[in-house]
């Protein structure tokens, strides 16, 4: 029987670096002012929020307006259009922050910080974003003495098809152990894993408000880790028709 809705390619990983790096001493300055702020430089030192047009087959990731992150357990102001260019931005906390700096974004990801680490949700539902991600679903994770540096703690996986099919939502599942949405926790501000005795799922699912069309890149925020028996991934159009593909 001939389907109307078929995976060209089941899925592209772009995987994100998680190994240490050091501080770039160009990210930003602390400076206190006045009336009690902070002010805090932070930079993108692998991808983040807001997919650009590739370049050699590299998709600049940057900040983007309304960005937030969460520092030593405080939120930042908003990011406003002055307040970034690119990989680089300048976050205002209305409190005065003592360095190290342990960071979080987006800010609604984090949870509680302490003596080691910090907790990190996962969201289970993930927006759909024209030719990017849910930046609520795209965490990152810092570290400084004067400006964070901020690594990806995620991976993304492009999904594409043929067919004359819309689609509703795209849903991921690891098909080994390994937990994809949920409670997770970070040690080291590089990585995060699973928390202990959390609430984690080994399926995330990616909704559209209105259906898109079959041919649409759709792009899924998933953490960055080794998934040993790959993944199903599950396509359903607005008449309830479900396709399913396996990736390694």
């Amino acid at each position: 029987m001939k389907k109307s809705f078929l995976f060209a390619a089941a899925a592209a990983m772009f995987m994100v670096s998680c190994n240490q790096v050091e501080i770039d001493s160009n990210a930003g300055k602390l400076t206190q002012n006045n009336e009690g702020q902070t002010v805090i430089g932070a930079e993108i030192v692998d991808y983040k929020t807001v997919l650009g047009t590739p370049e050699d087959n590299v998709y600049p990731i940057n900040w983007q307006e309304g960005d937030a992150i969460c520092v030593n357990a405080a939120t930042s102001n908003a990011l406003a259009a002055s307040d970034f260019s690119g990989k680089k931005a300048t976050f205002t906390f209305g409190e005065e922050l003592t360095s190290p700096y342990w960071a979080v974004y987006p800010a609604s990801a984090a949870g509680t910080f302490g003596l080691d680490g910090a907790d990190v949700t996962v969201p289970s539902v993930q927006g759909y974003v024209a030719g990017s991600f849910d930046p609520a679903a795209a965490i990152m994770l810092g570290k400084g003495e004067e400006g964070i540096s901020f690594v990806n703690a995620m991976a993304y996986i492009k999904v594409k098809t043929t067919g004359t099919e819309k689609i509703s939502n795209v849903v991921v599942t690891s098909l080994g152990a390994e937990a994809i949405s949920g409670e997770f926790t970070t040690a080291d501000f590089q990585t995060i894993a699973p928390k202990e005795g959390g609430n984690t799922s080994t399926s995330v699912v990616l909704v559209t408000e209105t259906p898109v069309d079959a041919g649409t890149d759709i792009i899924v925020a998933i953490p960055a880790q080794t998934y040993a028996s790959g993944f199903m991934i599950s396509i359903q159009s607005p008449d309830g028709k479900v396709y399913q593909k396996k990736s390694t």
